[in-house]
Parts: structure tokens; C-alpha cells; sequence
């Protein structure tokens, strides 16, 4: 739902290609070509190589906010994952590792929000983080938000800060929060106290 709110935001403030009086944007409306029979892995991979493909070419447009290539490049990153992860379901086997599992948790828990995090991680210089979850793991487990590492305890012994956030309920705003006896929110909790390591699901 956030890539759709994300995306119509972006497209509506666009102005049609024809006619070229009306100055919004107007999207095809195509339904897959699976629309009367069962979806198969090569449908959904023509679909995501497409969709990357395009998102890709779209990144490189000069008139683009930074804010938008930011989240556009997410949404590039994750549909790579998603593309790795049909690849290997159609040999009977997994892509998934750990932190595409803690990526799908906060996703859900923000909802269609892009939280304004301020922040100067590496990876972000000078923007806000957004849905920082979606980095890289390298880049992930350097983000700071208000100057602090998000995945190291400010006080050895205490939760880190992006625990802390989720147990005090902080984090999602205006969003029903992780329950710290949920599985999801053990999960997220265990794989920060492990590194947040990218291993295998």
C-alpha cells in the first residue's frame, strides 16, 4: 500500500503525455495477463523484470525530487528481491533470508507512512531516512536517527533504540503496534541482538 500511495502522489502531479492542455497525469489501466487463470512463477518474474526495468529508467529523469529517487530506489531494491525470490521458488528452492523477514514486519507495522526520520547515515546524507528498513543490510545497521545508531544500545545492557521504539510504541505512528509477546516483534528483537544478520530464512 505505501508503493501505491507513494507512486499515485508522484503520477497525479505528472502531466499527460496527450492531450497536452490537461495537465495530469492519466495511467493505463492494463490487468495482467493472467487475469482468467492461475498466476505462475513466470508470470509474476515477466512482471517484476518489467516493472524494475521501468523504475530503473524513471530514476534516471532529471526532474525527479531527491526524495523520490530515494523511494523509488527502494522500491528498485525490493523488487530485485522479490525477482531473486521467484528465480529460486521456480527451481523448488528460497531466496529469503532473515532481514527480507524483517523487512516485511516493518513494512506492515508503517503501514502506507514514510516516516521523516532525521538522520545523517552514511547512506543518507543530509535526507530524511524514510523506510530505512529497506537499505541494504550494511546500510541498515549503520542508520542513525537523531544522531544515534538504531540497532546499538545507547546504555550497554538497555534495548537498542529501534526496540525501544517499538516496545514503547513509538514506532508506527498512528499505526496498531507490535506486541512485545508478538511472533513478529520476537523476531525483530532476536535478529537486532544477533547482528541483524543476513542469513538464510
Amino acid at each position: 500500500m505505501f508503493a501505491i500511495k507513494f507512486l499515485s502522489s508522484v503520477l497525479t502531479r505528472k502531466p499527460r503525455t496527450s492531450p497536452a492542455d490537461l495537465r495530469v497525469a492519466a495511467v493505463p489501466f492494463t490487468l495482467p495477463r493472467w487475469e482468467r487463470r492461475a498466476v505462475t512463477w513466470d508470470d509474476l518474474g515477466t512482471e517484476l523484470s518489467e516493472a524494475s526495468a521501468q523504475a530503473s529508467a524513471i530514476l534516471t529523469a532529471s526532474e525527479m525530487t531527491n526524495d523520490e529517487k530515494r523511494v523509488l530506489g527502494h522500491l528498485v531494491s525490493t523488487d530485485a528481491r522479490k525477482l531473486a525470490e521467484v528465480q529460486a521458488r521456480k527451481s523448488g528452492t528460497t531466496a529469503r533470508r532473515k532481514s527480507d523477514r524483517a523487512r516485511e514486519i516493518l513494512d506492515w507495522a508503517a503501514g502506507a507512512a514514510n516516516p521523516p526520520h532525521p538522520g545523517d547515515s552514511p547512506a543518507l546524507p543530509n535526507q530524511n531516512q524514510g523506510r530505512f528498513w529497506n537499505l541494504s543490510p550494511a546500510d541498515f545497521k549503520q542508520t542513525e536517527v537523531l544522531g544515534v545508531n538504531i540497532v546499538t544500545p545507547v546504555i550497554p545492557g538497555t534495548d537498542p533504540p529501534l526496540i525501544n521504539m517499538l516496545r514503547t510504541e513509538d514506532m508506527p505512528r498512528d499505526r496498531p503496534s507490535l506486541s512485545p509477546t508478538e511472533a513478529e516483534f520476537l523476531f525483530i528483537e532476536e535478529w537486532i541482538k544477533n547482528g541483524c544478520p543476513d542469513d538464510p530464512l
